[in-house]
């Protein structure tokens, strides 16, 4: 039996040329899988960097405030003058003179900033999401109780954070996955 060396030498460069393109995909992916990782912290720093000094204690606030626990009816918070108690629909966090100093309203812009990226793939969406879980989901219901006067068909929170909504209609989050706490209701 003779061996044909330009068919084992066509077999040989195969071969190379199989492995070779393996281990450049496997390399190609790996990179992607740390650039997406780097994108992820990246974008966590980016949304402490734009938030302003006690954004994140007037969300805590906001969110005792909507608590069943102070009496707040669905879709509301309390605010307390003088002993006196009020409902204040959540839409009063999207206007000028609000509670929060606009805290609510700039998270809501970069979750919609986020969910753009979540949702094109460029960041690890399970790394942001333990990070900032809780705010992202409490704000997200919140957005869901307004509602948009303007437009008969599409919400507030369609028609100005529609990537906002894309992320949580996908179903892309699972129950089971970790967060930061930042509040709890006592």
């Amino acid at each position: 039996m003779e061996v044909d060396i330009t068919e084992f030498r066509n077999w040989l460069t195969f071969s190379l040329t199989f492995f070779g393109g393996y281990i450049a995909l496997k390399t190609y992916l790996n990179n992607q899988k740390q650039r997406k990782l780097e994108n992820s912290f990246r974008i966590i720093l980016m949304f402490r960097k734009s938030l302003h000094e006690g954004d994140i204690q007037a969300w805590e606030k906001i969110f005792h405030a909507t608590s069943e626990s102070v009496g707040a009816e669905r879709g509301h918070f309390v605010e307390i003058i003088d002993d006196e108690s009020r409902q204040i629909p959540l839409s009063y966090l999207f206007s000028e003179g609000a509670p929060d100093n606009g805290a609510v309203g700039r998270m809501a812009d970069l979750f919609e900033l986020i969910s753009s990226e979540v949702l094109n793939k460029t960041v690890e969406f399970r790394v942001v999401y333990f990070q900032l879980g809780q705010l992202m989901d409490t704000t997200y219901y919140w957005l869901r109780f307004i509602d948009n006067p303007y437009e008969e068909y599409t919400s507030f929170l369609e028609k100005h954070y529609p990537c906002f909504t894309r992320l949580y209609n996908k179903h892309q989050i699972d129950e089971k996955w970790a967060k930061r706490m930042y509040a709890y209701i006592g």
